[in-house]
């Protein structure tokens, strides 16, 4: 996928179609991960990341069943729960992208786990509602806003601490931590046989806007960079969309501020990360949560 300006603009989707697909996108869905030798049910990990804190109980992966097209509990995507039965995820991690061979949206049904390890173990539920947010296009970057958000309503409550959405937006400077179980190799073909099973967090700074036309920025996103304190490479990478964005007040509480939704390189950590603000679509977050509880 390409912005504006004609920068390469890849989603955080983890596809099974193609090796171009993988390319455009880094959610796990089965398609680019067939074709690039990457499980469909599995997503790549962090790079430069490493693995979570057992306080991390907040985070849940994305999973679905697709017994018509040979699918069963095939991660694709990360999200994070603001209240034990609602969580935050990406949108592209629900919707379809248009993807060569790309499994359909309604031929899913979508379930979540809980917890470090996305195999087994914590707490699991059915998705029961899907909220898309209304000005999500189904195009990573297009001219004005991506507004890449999705709720989640569960069947039952996750037994995990929720956390709070902050009220405005991260500013440039601001140390971050994102999670997921995505891509920790620098590479656009990740090994389906080297992936995580273990949460995996990443430190990442927020910098100016002007700084990331790489990562095709728009309207209700920030971005962080991709190098750490050595000048090494870092990121999130194929499978970590949907993952959640936290600051820490000065008392440790963790607060929501984005949800991770693409780059601008098919080489996770070689690009700069725009997340979707919470901040900017507050709103719509609890007005969809208080009409549909």
């Amino acid at each position: 996928m390409h912005d504006k300006k004609g920068n390469y603009v890849r989603s955080r989707k983890l596809t099974a179609t193609s090796a171009a697909a993988l390319v455009a996108t880094s959610l796990f869905t089965p398609a680019a991960a067939a074709a690039s030798g990457s499980s469909p049910g599995a997503s790549p990990q962090l790079v430069g990341g490493h693995p979570a804190p057992a306080s991390v109980t907040y985070i849940a992966a994305v999973m679905f069943d697709a017994p018509a097209h040979g699918e069963r509990d095939a991660t694709t995507c990360g999200s994070v729960a603001v209240l034990p039965d609602w969580l935050l995820t990406a949108a592209q991690c629900v919707t379809d992208l248009g993807l060569p061979d790309e499994i359909p949206a309604k031929d899913k049904r979508f379930h979540v786990r809980a917890g470090l390890d996305r195999t087994k173990g914590g707490t699991t539920a059915d998705v029961s509602g899907i909220y898309v947010n209304p000005h999500w296009t189904g195009k990573i970057n297009p001219p004005a806003e991506t507004a890449d958000l999705a709720l989640l309503h569960v069947n039952r409550p996750l037994r995990v601490r929720p956390v709070p959405l902050a009220w405005t937006a991260p500013r440039a400077g601001t140390r971050l931590v994102t999670y997921g179980w995505g891509s920790k190799d620098a590479t656009p073909h990740p090994d389906r046989h080297n992936l995580p099973t273990r949460l995996q967090e990443l430190h990442l700074n927020v910098i100016p806007d002007a700084e990331c036309a790489d990562a095709g920025i728009s309207r209700g996103e920030f971005c962080t960079g991709h190098k750490d304190d050595t000048g090494r490479n870092i990121g999130p990478g194929y499978g970590d969309a949907g993952g959640p964005a936290i600051v820490h007040d000065d008392k440790g509480r963790p607060w929501i501020v984005g949800i991770d939704s693409h780059g601008g390189s098919p080489v996770p950590g070689a690009s700069n990360t725009a997340f979707t603000s919470t901040a900017h679509y507050i709103d719509w977050i609890w007005d969809t949560i208080a009409e549909n509880s």
